[in-house]
């Protein structure tokens, strides 16, 4: 599956991080790699780091999850979009979810440079950039606190 796949409105409502053991046809052997899972309007994904050769890395295929991620929380709208390419026309393969409230970028995941001799996995998790986690307090609290 595609990350560009997931253009479009969807609901966010999970995340996990970690490393897992994968399979290396390369080296033959199994490697420790990076992995995010996240869930989209229900539906399980996780995107797995290619480490490559220590130098380059980059985003294996997504792929659906039967499992969910161990962080859940009530669905967020967002909407997802790809990154554009580097001002050095650098091209990315890079999904990024905006919440559709805030208009903040909550997470980046994907290839950087994915064109290039040197591409490099990319992932970013901004948790403070979703409604949720937004502080809503009146004018009054606000000069209470600022000038207390």
């Amino acid at each position: 599956m595609e990350l560009c796949e997931l253009v479009g409105e969807h609901n966010f409502s999970g995340i996990e991080t970690g490393c897992i053991d994968v399979q290396d046809s390369y080296y033959c052997d199994s490697r420790s790699c990076n992995f995010v899972k996240f869930t989209l309007d229900g539906v399980h994904y996780m995107a797995v780091e290619d480490p490559d050769d220590g130098y380059r890395s980059c985003c294996r295929d997504l792929m659906v999850s039967d499992e969910a991620p161990k962080n859940s929380f009530a669905p967020q709208a967002m909407i997802c979009s790809m990154k554009g390419d580097g001002e050095w026309g650098e091209r990315n393969d890079i999904l990024v979810l905006t919440d559709a409230v805030t208009g903040e970028i909550v997470m980046e995941i994907g290839t950087e440079n994915c064109a290039d001799y040197y591409p490099c996995y990319h992932f970013f998790y901004y948790p403070e950039g979703m409604a949720c986690n937004q502080v809503s307090i009146t004018d009054e609290e606000f000069e209470r606190i600022l000038f207390s």
